[in-house]
């Protein structure tokens, strides 16, 4: 599994798409895909979209997070969320933790864990 972290227009799917490994047509988006989608497309963009969409349905993050894990995504994008001002709606504060805790369970599991910013991808984490 590879999980590919950055801000918001920073340029994750661009990279990815760029290596050549993947297309548009294999990416679930996170922002609109049915909830029982998961894992029918080698790709998720926009975690923390599903994320907010996932609790906001009720479901507990628990039940995501083994769904993301037995489905096999080999790839996963989210957006950085948790810097920057704590919000005072603390349902959006709940958010933030729950997408940075699945966050960190996803990169411990992950082989690879990148970062993007500007449209340069630095790694973080590999095993080879």
């Amino acid at each position: 599994m590879r999980l590919i972290v950055g801000g918001k227009g920073q340029g994750k799917l661009q990279l990815l798409l760029s290596e050549g490994k993947y297309v548009q047509e294999q990416v679930t988006d996170g922002a609109d895909c049915p909830l029982e989608d998961l894992g029918s497309r080698p790709v998720l963009n926009h975690l923390h979209l599903l994320v907010r969409r996932w609790t906001a349905s009720g479901k507990p993050l628990d039940e995501l997070k083994k769904r993301i894990f037995q489905s096999g995504i080999p790839v996963i994008l989210c957006d950085e969320i948790g810097s920057g001002i704590v919000p005072i709606d603390k349902a959006e504060e709940q958010w933030r933790e729950d997408t940075g805790r699945l966050c960190c369970d996803i990169a411990a599991q992950a082989e690879i864990v990148d970062r993007v910013f500007c449209g340069l991808c630095q790694r973080i984490k590999e095993i080879k």
